[in-house]
């Protein structure tokens, strides 16, 4: 349902307003073109348009439609040179653009929330995987596919040259997939199933999409690495060197500085100093999308009453939905639970349910796309002992990926779980009830 009508007064005021409040933030429209956009804590950021259409209600009625926090189709602007991001992150807003320090899980939704454009610079923080969370905290995966595929850009990725080869390795996995002498369908599929009937993944893909055939990794994304002297400078459109960020490896900080154009060496103007540590605030946990929860976003507090069968739902939504939660569910089969794809913050939502991690006894994994497989990591390294249901291709594939982020090895990461292979065309028994796999 959407806001009501604003009321205007009656007389003819030099600068009318009208305010509305569309889900935790209160809008203020102006007749002179100007909006303010009230958070929670009180802060007020103007944002200002190059035209008005003049007549408020249109305007209140196109924000309820299309999202408060479009941010792509407003030209809102934050004042603030530094932002600090509701999940973790800061954003610098610079001359040559926003540059993002810190990229944990499902971080263009605070962005777009917020109602900023969501950055094209990015800077890998430290070591990419935070041990403590159990999370990737350089998840450039949907950054890289919002610039891409909505804004028609590329991202920057800035970081020390050994997080290259990483980043390289990880996103060759999850943008291409398993290449062909990675893929086993005579293992994915029972031996009677028809031979001819097994996919040829690249083919299929191209026959949808005759631009995967040219696709890579620079498609997507851009490499800027740390030199000799621990500096990387960003240049404008055209190509002048406007912006410098130190890695300032005794007090580890990043120095985010201007460049002065007539004497380039000279350090110039500070504009923000960023700790090298990635801090993540559980402030932006995901608000479930169940009748479990109050109003306000707080869960009940009663023990939950696994049942013998059904389903609990963490998330309906997708990795561009600023509002939602990424999908992912728990199957119940007399009392236990088996996650289909948990998104990235499974541990948080089950924990607002109320709901004990030892009834969870299985992860199916569908593929290898951060918005699906970040929780199935969380869940390995956070329980002892967790069965992986999934095919011997994406198994393979999610190892190699996640040695990749996490640093751990191949065979280190085995012992952390037990690996049930599913088959296509055979049935894998769960708990007493039969689940079919399908390509």
């Amino acid at each position: 349902m959407g806001p009501k009508k604003p009321v205007l007064p009656e007389k003819e005021d030099a600068t009318r307003e009208a305010s509305s409040t569309i889900g935790s933030q209160l809008v203020t429209l102006r007749s002179d073109g100007e909006k303010r956009l009230t958070g929670k804590s009180g802060r007020i950021v103007r944002i200002r348009k190059a035209t008005t259409s003049g007549n408020l209600y249109d305007e209140q009625l196109k924000d309820a439609e299309y999202g408060m926090y479009n941010a792509q189709k407003k030209e809102w602007e934050f004042k603030d040179t530094i932002i600090q991001l509701p999940r973790g992150g800061t954003i610098v807003n610079t001359d040559v653009g926003a540059i993002q320090f810190g990229i944990p899980p499902e971080t263009i939704k605070d962005s777009m929330k917020l109602g900023i454009t969501v950055p094209t610079y990015f800077v890998i923080l430290g070591e990419m995987f935070d041990r403590q969370t159990a999370l990737n905290m350089a998840e450039f995966e949907f950054p890289a596919y919002f610039n891409f595929f909505c804004l028609k850009k590329k991202v920057t990725l800035i970081c020390i040259a050994e997080l290259e080869t990483r980043v390289r390795a990880i996103f060759t996995e999850t943008l291409l997939g398993p290449d062909v002498d990675n893929c086993e369908p005579e293992k994915d599929h029972a031996g009677e199933c028809d031979k001819t009937a097994h996919p040829n993944f690249r083919e299929e893909g191209y026959y949808l999409d005759g631009m995967r055939r040219t696709l890579n990794v620079d498609t997507l994304i851009e490499f800027k690495t740390f030199d000799a002297k621990n500096e990387v400078n960003i240049e404008d459109s055209e190509g002048n060197e406007k912006i410098k960020i130190k890695l300032d490896v005794f007090s580890s900080s990043y120095r985010v500085q201007l460049i002065d154009k007539d004497v380039p060496t000279k350090d110039g103007q500070e504009l923000a100093k960023i700790d090298d540590k990635f801090t993540y605030k559980r402030t932006a946990d995901p608000v479930l999308e169940t009748d479990q929860i109050k109003e306000g976003g707080a869960a009940e507090t009663f023990p939950f009453d696994p049942p013998k069968f059904g389903m609990t739902v963490l998330g309906s939504s997708h990795g561009f939905d600023p509002s939602g939660s990424t999908t992912g569910f728990v199957i119940w089969v007399k009392g236990r639970g088996i996650m289909v794809d948990p998104p990235p913050y499974a541990s948080i939502a089950l924990e607002k349910l109320s709901i004990p991690p030892r009834l969870i006894e299985g992860v199916i994994l569908t593929h290898c796309h951060a918005d699906h497989d970040a929780g199935t990591f969380q869940k390995i390294l956070k329980e002892k002992s967790i069965n992986i249901y999934t095919t011997p291709t994406i198994f393979e594939s999610f190892l190699r990926k996640y040695a990749a982020i996490s640093g751990f090895g191949g065979s280190f990461l085995m012992n952390l779980f037990t690996f049930n292979p599913v088959q296509i065309g055979k049935p894998t028994v769960f708990n007493g009830a039969e689940i079919h796999f399908y390509y």
